[in-house]
């Protein structure tokens, strides 16, 4: 029977005796990390979900020492509670022994919200095989992403997910799974430990130091004051030795994150270039255990900044789409960085918003079409279901599509795109990195004219004018706006035309400026421009080197707008009594002339009102505004 830790506590535990060795957590998150450094992955669907971390003697140095120790439990965060219906058996532990294609042996269990620990009727004896341990549960709409993990430590292959039993896959950009095996060894550990590079810059100079964190994870029972971690490039290089003392040592099975060191990278350039990071000595001595974890880092003299792609599939018929724009709002409006939003009418439905584009777009499906649903950057991110659309029926919050505008603002852009127009030609230009997805001739060009803030009055929205449903945000009625609205595909193909680049990676593409109709709000207008791939026989070929953004439709002439002093902050607001900040601005504040701060996204009572911004060069500006 299985026994959850809470029992072991009232019923009698023991302490361990004179001689006794301490069991010991393996795993590769801290202890008991904070839920601020936490993040949640599932499909968001009613699914079986299961998800295991990896002991490898073979690959662990600390774990071939260990072999003839047993394994004996595992201890395992979850989001939500998990229980086991009558007669079902969704919730259990599970392990795998010598691959992950074995028959897997499993024991029902009920999970708790938070940690859980529960003990094998068996125990695992560690020997040459790798065994893999974890737990399975079924994933409900209603309570959705169970699976924790540690968001600072990226540790390559160190766990796997299975949903809805499509197989298996291997993770290593979501930070580390809060699982850990329970080992009883048959004698104290030797000194060990891990270390990887954290919340460092997307980008690195060859042969050049660049400023990054440390996460360095205990594999011991014996405290770290001090350790060495030695850097080795691709061909075993020793590129940087990084002496480290810590004032509070870091407790056995137990990690932390490291901040302010400096890491010098090797000579190669390229997108992927290997890194080796590896504990050599703990506590002012040579360890003979060492577990080397290598990253990969994207080695570049070009610099480009990542601007996000963020492109909802809906419908004027879709009755859960205004939910996905209220909590994308939301995400948007937290997320604080320059990004780029286009809206695609299809998928469930089509309606007067569709353009051929849309319907083009809709391989991107693999055939599962529904709405409401979004890409970032059309990439299928980890954690997120293994599709390029992100479902969204389920979400009350802004925390997931957040999650994903991080992952994508921290994925290295592989181009610039400068978008200018005039009142006669819209131009787009930048420089795209060389390399194997940039010189292949398979890259494409996408510019559109967008308007955002169409109102209901003139195009109804299920949901919203009619069937709202009971659960709906209270002001989401008066928020709602159809955004991101493709007027005019500015290039000569639906899914965009063959991007010219010369020797050097430049490019410069230049379209005459489109007609506007009537009914077309002006100053709701912009450009946007997509530098991207196409391939419906590979749906992971479908990478956005990076996107940009044009305001050119000054709107200084209509009453309501003000400048800062300094000319750099222009605002206006628009006949629905929003303040629109039209200069580009990496944050903005709204203040009502009590010193509250104010939903820029929401209708604001007559008054006066201050905006605070932080403009993309670093200095800020101040602008105050009449709402009448």
């Amino acid at each position: 029977m299985l026994i959850p830790a809470v029992m072991l506590l009232l019923g009698g535990f023991t302490a361990t005796s004179a001689g006794e060795t301490s069991p010991m957590h393996f795993g590769f998150a801290p202890a008991d990390p904070s839920l601020d450094d936490s993040s949640s992955q599932g499909s968001g669907r009613n699914n079986y979900i299961e998800a295991v971390i990896r002991l490898s003697p073979s690959e662990y140095q600390v774990l071939d020492a260990l072999k003839g120790s047993k394994v004996t439990g595992i201890r395992c965060r979850l989001r939500t509670e998990y229980r086991n219906p009558t007669g079902k058996k969704f919730s259990a532990i599970s392990a795998y022994q010598g691959s992950l294609d074995a028959e897997p042996i499993r024991q029902t269990v009920h999970f708790a919200e938070g940690w859980n620990e529960f003990s094998f009727d068996e125990p695992f004896i560690l020997g040459d095989e790798d065994l893999y341990i974890g737990f399975q549960v079924f994933e409900l709409q209603g309570a959705p992403y169970p699976i924790v993990s540690y968001k600072p430590a990226y540790i390559p292959g160190s766990y796997y997910i299975n949903l809805n039993r499509q197989g298996w896959q291997a993770l290593d950009d979501k930070g580390a799974l809060q699982i850990e095996a329970i080992i009883e060894p048959d004698a104290a550990p030797a000194p060990a430990a891990l270390a990887t590079v954290c919340e460092h810059p997307l980008i690195v100079a060859p042969e050049t130091a660049f400023d990054g964190k440390i996460y360095l994870r205990n594999l011991s029972a014996e405290p770290i004051g001090s350790a060495t971690v030695t850097v080795t490039d691709s061909h075993g290089d020793q590129t940087d030795k990084i002496e480290i003392t810590l004032d509070e040592p870091i407790a056995a099975y137990d990690g932390r994150v490291l901040p302010g060191y400096s890491i010098i990278t090797g000579a190669d350039v390229a997108v992927d270039v290997p890194h080796t990071l590896t504990v050599t000595a703990i506590n002012g001595k040579e360890t003979s255990l060492i577990h080397p974890v290598t990253q990969t880092l994207y080695v570049s003299h070009d610099a480009f900044n990542r601007v996000p792609l963020v492109e909802e599939f809906t419908s004027m018929t879709c009755v859960n789409c205004p939910f996905m724009f209220y909590y994308l709002e939301e995400a948007l409006h937290d997320f604080g960085e320059q990004y780029v939003y286009v809206s695609h009418h299809s998928g469930f439905n089509y309606d007067v918003f569709t353009s051929q584009v849309d319907r083009d777009m809709e391989y991107m499906f693999a055939g599962n079409k529904r709405n409401p649903t979004l890409m970032v950057d059309r990439t299928i991110w980890p954690g997120f279901g293994g599709e390029l659309m992100v479902g969204a029926a389920a979400e009350n919050s802004g925390s997931r599509y957040l999650s994903l505008l991080n992952m994508a603002l921290h994925t290295p852009a592989l181009a610039s795109v400068e978008v200018s127009a005039t009142d006669e030609t819209v131009t787009v230009s930048g420089r795209v990195g060389l390399g194997e997805k940039t010189t292949d001739g398979n890259v494409v060009i996408s510019t559109y004219l967008i308007e955002d803030g169409i109102g209901t009055d003139i195009y109804p929205q299920e949901g919203i004018t009619s069937n709202m449903p009971d659960d709906a945000p209270a002001d989401l009625r008066d928020k709602f706006r159809h955004n991101g609205i493709i007027r005019v595909n500015l290039s000569t193909a639906a899914m965009g035309d063959k991007l010219d680049i010369d020797a050097d990676g430049y490019y410069s593409v230049t379209y005459p400026a489109p007609e506007f109709a009537k009914t077309w709000k002006r100053e709701n207008c912009h450009y946007v421009s997509i530098l991207h791939r196409n391939s419906e026989s590979d749906l992971r070929d479908n990478i956005v080197l990076n996107a940009g953004d044009s305001r050119p439709f000054d709107p200084s002439s209509m009453p309501g707008v003000t400048m800062a002093a300094n000319g750099k902050l222009k605002v206006f607001v628009d006949d629905d009594k929003r303040i629109n900040v039209v200069s580009p601005a990496v944050s903005v504040k709204i203040y009502d002339i009590n010193g509250r701060t104010v939903n820029p996204s929401s209708p604001q009572p007559i008054g006066i009102y201050v905006i605070a911004a932080m403009l993309p060069d670093g200095t800020s500006a101040t602008a105050k505004v009449a709402v009448r």
